[in-house]
């Protein structure tokens, strides 16, 4: 029985990271004339020094946009048909799958990853730096 409990806890713990491997970092734009601003939370791992989670949102007359949902209304004039969390999930997929430096970038700011744009078509040139910079706060 206790071989069979050492198994099953070694089980359970494969892949487990310990939590002093894990380092949360935040980032938050200024607010701009209107009062919106941005937001970012990234968790990254020490051990395989990647980011493991982002989390991207901005606030709009102090609502979070991905709480808006459908109601943000971006999806119906969207390039690629999709609404703004949607477009933003896509690009934090893309960071936590890949990493920050794998986005490419003009001089505007603009995505250019033809993989990334097919799923996030908006502007996030303001929100790279914030990014980046979360991931130096949680890097220490």
């Amino acid at each position: 029985m206790k071989k069979l409990l050492a198994v099953v806890s070694v089980l359970l713990c494969m892949g487990c990271t310990s939590s002093k491997d894990i380092a949360t970092g935040t980032a938050q734009s200024e607010p701009d004339e209107e009062g919106n601003y941005t937001v970012v939370t990234v968790e990254y791992s020490k051990s395989k020094d990647k980011v493991v989670d982002v989390n991207i949102d901005e606030y709009k007359n102090g609502v979070s946009k991905k709480s808006m949902g459908d109601d943000y209304g971006l999806k119906a004039v969207s390039g690629v048909g999709r609404e703004w969390d949607e477009q933003i999930h896509y690009l934090e997929t893309f960071i936590k799958d890949y990493s920050i430096a794998d986005l490419q970038m003009n001089e505007y700011g603009v995505l250019q990853n033809p993989d990334v744009i097919s799923g996030c078509s908006i502007y996030v040139g303001h929100m790279i730096p914030l990014v980046e910079a979360a991931i130096a706060d949680a890097k220490g």
